[in-house]
């Protein structure tokens, strides 16, 4: 895949280049292995963007866009307002006044990891005066900069080389998502961007669904 770059306007103000919308569609059929199974980059992209983003998308970006485009500019994407922090405690004591935070936020100007003293701070409290909330989103934040950093180092993505796979159940998956990423996830205490058990049921039956008649449509082909 040719790896042209654009510049963004609705990130303009940071001269960010991007990834050619028309590079990152073709992109979301390649095959990686994730989650210890095989499937399309579209899987991973998606779940990229939601858990750094909190949305499906990011600022016109597709989710593809985002995750193939970071690493070119990680110095850039650090200081653009990109995580969703949902602890309204953590972004206090980070001095967070915006939407969304920045990945220098959590660095300071020495380059110490402000996540880590927080997360002693409330360690070395007794107990019963920690502050169970704001744990469970310092360890949050701490998987958000991680991902960031995997992606960036490029050892997020894992190409699968194999040709087993049906791409009836590729294009299956890619439908599923575009679904799924039409409902906002749900953040709960303790717990990471999952869905309610109702709307999985849904899910579920449309992903079936439009697994049926994709099969269909191949044996009609054939």
């Amino acid at each position: 895949m040719a790896m042209l770059l654009i510049s963004c306007s609705t990130i303009a103000a940071a001269k960010i280049s991007v990834l050619a919308r028309e590079d990152a569609d073709e992109a979301k059929t390649h095959l990686i292995l994730y989650n210890e199974r095989v499937c399309p980059l579209n899987s991973l992209a998606l779940d990229f963007t939601r858990q750094l983003t909190g949305g499906s998308t990011y600022r016109g970006l597709s989710a593809e866009q985002l995750l193939l485009s970071i690493p070119y500019a990680p110095e850039l994407w650090s200081e653009q307002e990109l995580l969703h922090i949902g602890n309204t405690t953590l972004k206090k004591r980070l001095g967070i006044t915006t939407d969304k935070a920045r990945i220098k936020d959590f660095f300071t100007p020495s380059g110490e990891y402000r996540l880590k003293r927080l997360l002693d701070e409330e360690n070395s409290k007794p107990t019963s005066a920690q502050d169970a909330s704001l744990i469970e989103a310092i360890h949050t934040a701490d998987e958000q900069i991680a991902l960031f950093e995997s992606d960036v180092k490029g050892t997020l993505i894992q190409p699968y080389r194999g040709t087993d796979v049906s791409m009836t159940r590729i294009k299956a998956e890619i439908q599923y998502n575009t679904i799924r990423a039409l409902i906002p996830p749900v953040y709960l205490p303790k717990t990471k961007d999952i869905f309610p058990f109702g709307v999985s049921i849904i899910l579920a039956i449309l992903g079936y669904i439009t697994l049926a008649n994709l099969w269909k449509n191949e044996k009609s082909i054939i």
